[in-house]
């Protein structure tokens, strides 16, 4: 009897495979050859789950934020505060010592011109991504609001809050000597401060 392969388990279990080699390797140095050979497959079969190393690299990423994205959640709800919260939640830019957020930004930087490349707009969409994080941070405003810590328009300071920080991390990736962990904490801090006042 032929063995069932799960093929949702099975692309996962590539996907991991091919982050944590990036991570080792870099994306560079990364032999999409090499790689196949050491999952123990033929090329027709990794060609059945994938059809490019960019699409084997966008998903290897894509499955690893989402695992990111749940330690997090569960991380700011064991805070208090608005603050703390979003220091919590941006802690993915300004954590040094928890390595998945180190090796994570290592692979960001090293494959972000790929995601610029109109070529790979098809396999590159962060769409459920953004509303992942939106929804965290929706969650993390409303339980704000209910403890009356802010009145604001929510959706409004989400936009401002997540197109700043985002600005800032990539600030951190073209300027040398950009202090991005003190940056993203005073601005959150006087983000806060500036909410509570409104």
């Amino acid at each position: 009897m032929p063995k069932i392969v799960d093929k949702e388990q099975m692309r996962l279990d590539i996907c991991l495979h091919a982050y944590n080699k990036c991570i080792e390797e870099g994306y560079e140095n990364f032999s999409l050859n090499q790689f196949i050979l050491s999952m123990n497959m033929s090329k027709g079969q990794f060609y059945h789950y994938f059809k490019s190393k960019e699409e084997l690299i966008f998903a290897a990423i894509e499955a690893r934020n989402y695992e990111i994205l749940k330690i997090t959640k569960t991380k700011v709800l064991s805070k208090n505060n608005l603050l703390e919260k979003l220091l919590e939640f941006f802690s993915y830019y300004t954590d040094d010592e928890n390595q998945i957020y180190v090796d994570d930004r290592k692979i960001m930087f090293e494959t972000m011109h790929l995601y610029f490349n109109p070529k790979y707009k098809e396999v590159t969409s962060c769409e459920n991504m953004y509303s992942d994080i939106n929804e965290i941070l929706v969650d993390i405003f409303n339980n704000a609001i209910e403890k009356n810590e802010i009145s604001c328009n929510k959706e409004k300071q989400i936009k401002i809050l997540l197109a700043t920080i985002e600005g800032m991390y990539m600030h951190s990736l073209m300027t040398n000597n950009y202090d991005l962990k003190n940056t993203v904490i005073e601005y959150l801090t006087d983000f806060v401060e500036y909410l509570k006042m409104k």
